[in-house]
This record gives structure tokens, C-alpha cells and sequence, in this order.
């Protein structure tokens, strides 16, 4: 924090450096001070016309009523909130406008119908929550999920509230291709992404991301109780947040440095998080997100589902109470390093890269569980991890099951392995039971690997270090 403001106070000083004395007079009597153009901890040191902008405007602050925010909020410069807000129809963040809104611990519910704040291309906005007051909001649970503002409910939130937007696309902010969302500080609560005819999907609860499109999340900021949702038991697709990814490597962007997304819901798939473009997870939490399907069974990706990239470097996912196997579900490349802590199920059509961190969910692994090149780390997995694809690295705490498909050439091995695939290295310290499924294609065997506990082979031995007996 202390470089962004060093940076920031930089940067406006080469700005003032280079304005007319006119401009610095007029912007001197009118602000009584000066602001960056500041979006997420970015100043935009090539764009001087949002930064005059910025040193010319008069604040507004506070304001109090629909109305005036409107108004103000379509302009760059800050905003704050002088009082609780209801508001009618959607605040648009316009092209070339950074727009930075303080909750200041009060609540802007929106009344109507459509996107709490719709951020169209190359507009900016930042909220953020400067109150110190812990004004205290209640919610009460629907039976879709939608956490509803509601005095006397049983789930409260602290602090600065965004909540009641709906829409089909970002129920509480939809940010459009180019456009950038920064939310610093309070709370995205209660807002819903539904379609209202068959076989339509709702995107994006809380936020929706637009291809090229980037949003930023930061520690004291939250998304709860969001919902997205089909017509009826119709398809929806990121609860919390959804990230587009279009063709030709086009993808929005999510970086969650910090916060909360939590009890989120989709009508299928991602009820946390669902990525088709990039998903950055520096820390933070996710946690008892659902995705439900039809006839209320668990579907995929409660927590998070994503076919683009994912990395995740800190923070935890849990599912606590979940029985299901494909929490987290994916056919895009994921990254886990770090101290990332993952305590839920997973189902991985992909690559893994394991360079740290810990999974203590049960995992399906359809791709590679591997490394990336130069990685310092490995991951450790403390439950079960049945492996259809291929295993190059990582410590495998509880028992592994290599399926016929399966192949293991390198990893730490401490429990029981079944091997019903090949073996072509690694050290277990475990039993290792080989044998060949009844109406396998192939046969299970054994070419290479250390092994330091009893083996089991009803198939064939080709190599290997065999430290222990050997049946």
C-alpha cells in the first residue's frame, strides 16, 4: 500500500508538473486539493486527460440520494456515501471515466431491475469501504440462495454493502470488454445473474468479467450469498464471480489478492468461481459455495469451475459438509504453489502443475499431476487420488489408485498404492498391490521405482529397487 501511494503522489506531481498555471489555479480553487486517477493501485500515467480531469473536478461527497449519485458516478473522482441509497435503474461507469466509490458503511440496494453498476468499455471503477463505524447489515436466506437485506435476518455483514442487483449478466457488476472493476473494500451481497426464459443461463452473480475485461479483489472486500441461475432448473454459471474467455486467447481477468467469497450459489456449474478465461488466487478465501443441478444433487464445480488457466498461490477453498467429488471441476491448466490450502474435492480433466501448497480433498486426476520447469516446491495430497492420466511429481499422503489408463513416473509415495496401469517410477513407502482389472485392454506392470514397503504384483515385474518383500 505504502508503494502504490508513493507512486501515486509520483505521478501527480510529474502531472502538475507539466499543466498550464491556468489549469492548476482553476483546478487548485475548484478541488481544494488533487486526486489520481487510481483504479485497483493503478495510475495511469499516459492518459493526462483523465488526470486534469480529475485535478478540475469538485467532489460531491457526501451524497444521499439516487439522483445525485447518478450523476456523480459517471464522472471520474471520488464519491461517498453520505446515507443508505436505493436506486431504480443501473449506474454506468462511462468510457474514459475513473470512478472511485466510498460505501462509507452504508448500503446501496438497488430496487429495480438490471446490474447494480454496469462498467462499459474502458471505463474504470474502485469501491471501497473507509468506514471504521462496523455498521452491522442482516440478511435472510432465500430458498434460491439470494441472501436478502432484511432487518432481523440471521446472516449479518460489516461494513459497506452493494446488494439487490439482478440481471442476466453481473447481478451486481457487469464489466464489459476493456472494462476494469476494482473492489478495495465492503461487500457484494445478495445480488443474482438469471435468465427469465427457457433455457437460458444466468453469469455472474455477484460479478460478471467480459472478455479482455479485469477485475481485482483485495482483502477486505467480499461477495456473499450470490446466485446465478437458469428459467426455472435452467443453467447458471458463476455464483460468485464468472470470467469469460472468448477465441484467439481472449480472456477476462479475475485477481483475487485477498478477501471473501462465500455461500454463492450457481444453477449448475461454478458456484464460486466460473472461469473461462483467467483465475489468480493470491490469497483469500472461498469457501461453502454450491453448485446444484438438477433434482438438487451436487453439480460440478461448487467451488470453482474453469476451462481457462487457473493459478492459485495462497488463500483456501473449503467445502465443509460436501460429499460430492468435482467441487472444484476442470479442463483448463491449473497452478497450485505457495501456501494454498485446498480442502475440497476435485475433478481434473487437465494438467495439474503441483509446485506447493496442499490438496486435502479427494482428487480425480483425467490429465497430468506434474510439475512446472524450475519449480523450487511440490504438493502434497492427504487424501485419496485415483489417477487416470499421468503422475510425474508431488506427495501423495493417502492411498492412490492407478487406473488402467494411468501411468506413474515419478512422486513420494506413502501409503497404499493399487495399480491397475503402469509404474515406471517414483518411491513408495507403502504396499503396492499390481494387478490387471478383469476386462482390461491392458495388463498392469511394474517398470521402475523404488519401493521400500511390500509388493503385490499379479502381473508382470519388468524393474525396479525392491527394498521390501516382494510377492
Amino acid at each position: 500500500m505504502r508503494k502504490r501511494i508513493i507512486a501515486a503522489l509520483m505521478t501527480l506531481c510529474m502531472a502538475l508538473s507539466l499543466l498550464p498555471g491556468q489549469v492548476l489555479a482553476a483546478g487548485a480553487a475548484q478541488t481544494g486539493g488533487a486526486e489520481t486517477a487510481k483504479g485497483a493501485g493503478r495510475v495511469y500515467v499516459n492518459e493526462p486527460d483523465a488526470q486534469v480531469a480529475l485535478l478540475q473536478r469538485t467532489t460531491q461527497n457526501p451524497v444521499t440520494d439516487e439522483a445525485a449519485l447518478a450523476a456523480a458516478i459517471g464522472q471520474s473522482g471520488t464519491v461517498t456515501l453520505g446515507a443508505d441509497i436505493r436506486i431504480s435503474s443501473t449506474l454506468v461507469i462511462p468510457k474514459d471515466t475513473y470512478a472511485v466509490l466510498d460505501l462509507n458503511g452504508y448500503v446501496l440496494q438497488m430496487t429495480g431491475s438490471g446490474s447494480v453498476f454496469r462498467v462499459e468499455r474502458e471505463g474504470d471503477l474502485t469501491v471501497k469501504d473507509t468506514s471504521t463505524d462496523n455498521r452491522a447489515h442482516t440478511f435472510t436466506v432465500g430458498s434460491d440462495g439470494v441472501w436478502a437485506l432484511d432487518d432481523g435476518g440471521e446472516k449479518t455483514v460489516t461494513g459497506g454493502v452493494i446488494t439487490g442487483g439482478n440481471a442476466e449478466y453481473g447481478g451486481g457488476v457487469y464489466i464489459e470488454r476493456d472494462g476494469r472493476f476494482a473492489l478495495e473494500g465492503g461487500s457484494i451481497v445478495g445480488c443474482q445473474a438469471v435468465y427469465t426464459y427457457a433455457g437460458g443461463s444466468g453469469s455472474g452473480g455477484g460479478v460478471r468479467v467480459s472478455v479482455d475485461g479485469s477485475f481485482e479483489m483485495y482483502q477486505d472486500a467480499g461477495i456473499y450469498g450470490c446466485v446465478a441461475s437458469g428459467y426455472g432448473e435452467g443453467d447458471g454459471s458463476g455464483g460468485g464471480v464468472e470470467i469469460d474467455g472468448g477465441g484467439s486467447g481472449e480472456s477476462g481477468t479475475f485477481v483475487m489478492h485477498g478477501g471473501t467469497i462465500a455461500s454463492c450459489v450457481a444453477g449448475r456449474m461454478g458456484g464460486g468461481v466460473g472461469n473461462d478465461g483467467v483465475f489468480i488466487m493470491e490469497d483469500g478465501a472461498i469457501r461453502s459455495c454450491s453448485a446444484i443441478g438438477y433434482g438438487g444433487e451436487e453439480a460440478m464445480g461448487g467451488s470453482i469451475r474453469f476451462s481457462g488457466d487457473m493459478t492459485i498461490s495462497g488463500g483456501t477453498i473449503s467445502a465443509p459438509g460436501s460429499t460430492g467429488k468435482q467441487h472444484i471441476f476442470g479442463r483448463g491448466a491449473f497452478t497450485i504453489s505457495g501456501n494454498a490450502q485446498i480442502d475440497a474435492s476435485m475433478t481434473l480433466e487437465g494438467d495439474l502443475y503441483a509446485d506447493g501448497g496442499t490438496v486435502s480433498g479427494v482428487v480425480t486426476s483425467k490429465g497430468a499431476i506434474t510439475g512446472s520447469e524450475g519449480a523450487a516446491g511440490t504438493t502434497t495430497f492427504t487424501k485419496a487420488v485415483e489417477n487416470e492420466g499421468t503422475i510425474r511429481g508431488g506427495v501423495f499422503e493417502g492411498e492412490v489408485t492407478n487406473k488402467e489408463d494411468g501411468t506413474i513416473k515419478d512422486g513420494t509415495f506413502k501409503k497404499k498404492v493399487e495399480n491397475e496401469g503402469t509404474i515406471e517410477g517414483g518411491t513408495f513407502e507403502g504396499t503396492v498391490r499390481s494387478r490387471t482389472r478383469y476386462g482390461a485392454q491392458k495388463a498392469a506392470v511394474i517398470r521402475g521405482g523404488t519401493f521400500n514397503g511390500p509388493v503385490e504384483s499379479y502381473s508382470g515385474i519388468e524393474n525396479g529397487v525392491f527394498a521390501g518383500t516382494c510377492l
